[in-house]
């Protein structure tokens, strides 16, 4: 924790000058398991980061599939993602601005790799002299990072996992017969009930 604003809050930081990058792991076994139950797909991956400063640079993003940090123990020395394995370029934020979510689309990275990971790492490293910091999930921060996730099933193979999980795909044809029915006006209407735009 550091002190900003006369608050104590968690940050990554992710700077060029002095050296700084912020490391996040999402775990995502409990979701695709590698079983025969797993998503067909990812219909889409969405990367959540709150930012507590003004830059006019939010840093580079990559993903290293697989990749496991210890949050207790990692640092810049006994890192590999510090300035060695740097992953795979999935983006980067422009300017950004204090107490404002920023979203990343990065569906493009989870496509055609084979097999879900089950774990991954996302960098988020910098080359310039910008000082930018993200909120953490320290303390519980209901700011921390988040990783959003829509999977695709087959809704024959697994019905409960389509229905939690997302909806079923759209059938060729409507599942019901659509028939037309005049609507009737109430026999004593209220004033209110003719009203058009």
């Amino acid at each position: 924790p550091e002190e900003v604003a006369g608050r104590q809050k968690a940050m990554l930081m992710v700077d060029g000058q002095p050296k700084k990058v912020a490391l996040m792991e999402f775990d995502i076994s409990t979701l695709n398991g590698n079983t025969r139950n797993e998503p067909l797909q990812i219909l889409s991956a969405t990367l959540r980061l709150y930012s507590m400063a003004q830059s006019e640079f939010g840093g580079y993003v990559s993903m290293i599939p697989g990749g496991e940090i210890d949050e207790w123990t990692t640092n810049w020395n006994n890192s590999a993602y510090g300035e060695g394995e740097l992953g795979t370029d999935v983006g980067e934020f422009p300017s950004i601005w204090p107490d404002k979510y920023y979203d990343m689309d990065i569906t493009h990275a989870f496509r055609d790799n084979g097999p879900l990971p089950r774990s991954f790492v996302i960098r988020v490293g910098s080359n310039h002299r910008n000082g930018v910091m993200y909120r953490s999930r320290d303390g519980g921060s209901k700011n921390g990072p988040r990783l959003i996730l829509k999977f695709a099933y087959d809704p024959d193979v697994n019905k409960n996992l389509a229905k939690k999980f997302g909806s079923n795909p759209p059938t060729m044809a409507p599942t019901v017969k659509v028939t037309w029915q005049d609507a009737e006006a109430p026999d004593d209407p209220s004033r209110r009930y003719f009203n058009y735009d």
